[in-house]
């Protein structure tokens, strides 16, 4: 049997184009990791994200919220969000997937934070942490999420 190189080509670009771009807007709403954070996400066209991230976690009053931007290919996604007032700045990366207790974003990350120059040559790589983070869809608003402000663009 012979196999057309141009339609199988054909057929593994229609294959790749489909998955890149049927579920980026799976990724739209408002995510809630372990921790109680929550991320809202908004997807554009052409693969962008916008939103905003509420922490539960250092510094920041529970009430504020922090601009993110980032990208979605398919099921790939990657944020990053800067803690303006706190000299750090945080990006996530990682993929959608489905499990019997619905839709979650399996994460990686790492936080910077800013190390006063003088005491950058001692401390420099203790200023970047990294760790891990699962948000799962929000059925209902997040803690502190606001409840009469439009979705972000």
């Amino acid at each position: 049997m012979t196999i057309n190189p141009i339609l199988s080509g054909v057929m593994v670009m229609a294959a790749v184009i489909g998955c890149a771009s049927a579920s980026a807007h799976d990724l739209d709403g408002l995510w809630v990791n372990e921790a109680g954070s929550a991320v809202q996400i908004s997807v554009a066209d052409d693969g962008s994200l916008s939103g905003y991230y509420r922490t539960e976690l250092g510094k920041p009053d529970a009430a504020s919220q922090f601009a993110l931007t980032g990208w979605a290919q398919g099921d790939v996604v990657a944020f990053s969000v800067s803690f303006t007032d706190y000299g750090s700045i945080t990006s996530w990366s990682g993929q959608l997937s489905e499990d019997d207790a619905g839709d979650f974003i399996r994460t990686l990350w790492q936080h910077t934070r800013d190390i006063p120059e003088q005491d950058e040559a001692e401390d420099l790589w203790r200023s970047i942490t990294a760790g891990a983070a699962t948000f799962r869809r929000a059925e209902t608003p997040a803690p502190n999420a606001p409840q009469d402000s439009p979705k972000p663009r």
